[in-house]
C-alpha cells in the first residue's frame, strides 16, 4: 500500500509533473534515500517522451532512411500513410514508459496518476491537493508542470485538421495533403521533413527573418537550402493572421497572401504551465535553478515551467541542480551552455558561443569553418551530401568557446563537442588524443587545430 504523506509524517519531496525536470529529480532525490512522491497527471515521460522528442525522433529515422537511400541510388517512395510510423513509435513509447516506471518504483519513488497542484504552506512544509480531492504534505515541493502551446493568431473560424500538440497522430483520411506550419522552430522544421517524406506538400511559415538563430548564418543558409532541395516550402519575414476554412492569411515581403491549409501545425513556441501554482499567495518566494537557495521558500521551480531554454536536457540539468541544492552541494551545472541540436536531415547542432554572439557581446574571437568530408566515414556513408564543421576559438586560440555543425548524423558528435565546450579543453589537447578510425569524430582534429 502507498504510503500517505500526512501533516505529521510528510514527505520530504513532492513533485509535481514527470516529464525529464520530474522524474530525474525523483530518481536523484530517492536514490539518496529521501521520500518522494511524483503525481504524473498524464503518461509517464511528460511531453518530450510521449509527444515531442521521442515520436519525433522515430517518424525522421524514416525521412532519414529515404533520404540516403535516394543519395545511394536505392529506390525509395514516400510512405502511403502514418501507419507504419505510428505503429513503431507506440511500440517504443511504451517500452520506455514501462522501463521508466520500473526505475522509479525501484528507486522507492511513490507514483501517483492525479493532478496535483498547491494548496498552502506553512513552517512543516506544503501541501497538495489533487484533482482526486486528496491531500498530501511535503518538506519541499518541486513544480515541473512543463509548458503548453502558444498560438498567436485566431483560429475559431479554421475549419481543417488541426492536432494541436499531437502531432504525430494519422490524421482522419478525409483531410487533404496541404499541410501548413506555424513557426520556422526546432519542432516546426522537424515536422516539416516528417510530414513531406510522408507524401504531404509543407509550407513553414515563420514571423522572424532569423529563424533558428542559436546557429550561425552561414548554418542556417546551408540547412534551409537542403530543406528546399527537399521539396519544403519556407517563407520568413511572414506572419500568419489568421486561419479560416482549410486556409491561412499571411502578410508578408509580398504583401498578404493566402495559403492552403488542410492541416495546420502550430510551433510558435510554448507558454509555461503555472495553474499548478495558481493558489500561491503573491510575491512568494520561489527557488528557480542555479538560482541562490533561499532559506525561507520551500518550492522549487524546473523544467519548462522556468520559462528559459524550455529543452529536454535542459530540464535534466535543472533537476540535477535541484537536487544538489536539496542536500546543499555544488551546483553541478552553473553557467554550462545548453546544447542546441536539430535532428532533420541535415542535423544541426550548437554548444557554446556563436560567432554571432561573440560579436554582439564584443568578445574578440577567431573561427574556423572545414568540410565534414575531410572524414572519410561522412563521405561514406552521405556521399554526395554536404556538411561543415565550425569552431568558435578565444582571440588568443587557446580556448575553444563554440562548436556548430550541419551535416546528416552530426548530432552524434554533439556530445564530444559539449564536454569541449564546458570542460574547457584546450586545443592542444585535442590533438594529443588517438582516435578511431574511420569515424565521424576524426572531424575535431582537423577543426580544433590551434
Amino acid at each position: 500500500m502507498a504510503p500517505f504523506f500526512s501533516e505529521k509524517d510528510p514527505a520530504d519531496l513532492l513533485i509535481l509533473g514527470a516529464g525529464p525536470a520530474g522524474y530525474t529529480l525523483a530518481l536523484a532525490a530517492a536514490e539518496r534515500g529521501n521520500s518522494v512522491m511524483l503525481f504524473t497527471g498524464g503518461d509517464l515521460g511528460g511531453l518530450c517522451l510521449n509527444r515531442g522528442c521521442i515520436p519525433s525522433t522515430t517518424f525522421l529515422s524514416y525521412a532519414r532512411t529515404s533520404l540516403i537511400a535516394q543519395n545511394l541510388g536505392l529506390p525509395s517512395h514516400p510512405l502511403p500513410d502514418f501507419s507504419c510510423p505510428h505503429e513503431r513509435s507506440n511500440t517504443i513509447l511504451s517500452q520506455l514508459r514501462k522501463g521508466l516506471e520500473h526505475r522509479l518504483k525501484t528507486a522507492g519513488v511513490t507514483l501517483s496518476n492525479s493532478r496535483g497542484e498547491y494548496l498552502n504552506e506553512s513552517d512543516k512544509g506544503v501541501c497538495v491537493v489533487t484533482d482526486t480531492g486528496n491531500y498530501y504534505h511535503g518538506i519541499h515541493l518541486a513544480v515541473a508542470t512543463g509548458s503548453t502551446l502558444t498560438i498567436p493568431f485566431d483560429t475559431s473560424k479554421y475549419t481543417g485538421y488541426q492536432p494541436g500538440e499531437s502531432y504525430f497522430a494519422p490524421p482522419p483520411k478525409n483531410v487533404g495533403t496541404q499541410v501548413v506550419i506555424a513557426g520556422a522552430s526546432f519542432a516546426g522544421l522537424e515536422l516539416a521533413q516528417i510530414y513531406t517524406s510522408l507524401g504531404y506538400t509543407v509550407h513553414v511559415i515563420e514571423k522572424s527573418d532569423t529563424a533558428l538563430a542559436c546557429f550561425d548564418r552561414p548554418l542556417r543558409r546551408r540547412l534551409f537550402s537542403a530543406l528546399r532541395a527537399q521539396n519544403i516550402t519556407i517563407s520568413l519575414s511572414t506572419e500568419i493572421t489568421a486561419a479560416r476554412n482549410t486556409s491561412v492569411t499571411c502578410i508578408g515581403p509580398e504583401g498578404q497572401t493566402t495559403v492552403p491549409a488542410d492541416i495546420l501545425l502550430c510551433c510558435c513556441g510554448r507558454t509555461p504551465s503555472m495553474d499548478a501554482l495558481r493558489r500561491l499567495p503573491p510575491h512568494s518566494p520561489l527557488i528557480a535553478p542555479h538560482g541562490q537557495k533561499n532559506r525561507e521558500s520551500k518550492i522549487f521551480l524546473l523544467g519548462d515551467v522556468v520559462g528559459a531554454e524550455m529543452t529536454a536536457h535542459g530540464a535534466i540539468a535543472d533537476a540535477e541542480t535541484c537536487a544538489a541544492l536539496l542536500r546543499d552541494a555544488p551546483l553541478p551545472h552553473y553557467g554550462y551552455p545548453i546544447p542546441k541540436i536539430l535532428y532533420t536531415t541535415p542535423e544541426v547542432f550548437a554548444v557554446g558561443l556563436t560567432q554571432e554572439e561573440a560579436q554582439r557581446r564584443n568578445i574578440s574571437c577567431y573561427t574556423r569553418d572545414i568540410p565534414l568530408g575531410h572524414t572519410g566515414k561522412f563521405s561514406a556513408e552521405f556521399y554526395p551530401m554536404s556538411g561543415t564543421a565550425r569552431a568558435i576559438f578565444s582571440e588568443n586560440r587557446e580556448e575553444v568557446l563554440g562548436i556548430q555543425m550541419v551535416g546528416a548524423g552530426v548530432s552524434e558528435l554533439c556530445t564530444a563537442a559539449t564536454m569541449i565546450v564546458q570542460l574547457k579543453i584546450p586545443p592542444r589537447q585535442i590533438q594529443n588524443l588517438i582516435l578511431p578510425h574511420p569515424t565521424m569524430g576524426e572531424i575535431f582534429k582537423p577543426l580544433l587545430t590551434p
